[in-house]
């Protein structure tokens, strides 16, 4: 009799794990969409507002700068992300992040992921988007 209630009560407990596993799972799925439906949107800002400051500071003349803090997301292919000619574009999570500017855009992307600081600054016939260096 207690054989058969223990063969019972691990049998129970096994479904109930395997239940949970597949809950866990689940929710680890989710989690990660999100993260990178999050993280995709905060790109899709961060470019706008590059193009953006881009057309502002080229408006202003010549010198003219602003640091502009952007989000580069964490899964970002800086191979296959770049800033040429009037276009920005970041690539992460499969898919292409850009905007066109109105100006002639030179310059690099950070080289990481993550809360990144470029100057955005008028040379005359273009604008340079850059790296800031605090050193």
């Amino acid at each position: 009799m207690k054989g058969q209630t223990s063969v019972e009560f691990i049998s129970i407990l096994a479904v109930v794990l395997f239940v949970l596993a597949i809950i866990l799972s689940i929710s680890l799925t989710q989690v990660n969409s999100l993260t990178e439906r999050i993280e995709l949107a905060e790109a899709r800002v961060s470019v706008d507002k590059l193009c953006n400051t881009a057309d502002e500071i080229s408006a202003m003349g010549k010198g003219s700068s602003i640091i502009v803090e952007v989000f580069i997301p964490n899964n970002y292919n800086k191979n296959l992300s770049y800033i040429d000619g009037q276009y920005i574009n970041i690539f992460s999570y499969g898919s292409d992040i850009n905007c066109r500017s109105s100006v002639t855009l030179d310059g690099r992307l950070p080289v990481s992921s993550g809360k990144q600081y470029l100057l955005v600054k008028s040379e005359g016939d273009h604008v340079l988007i850059s790296e800031v260096d605090y050193s």
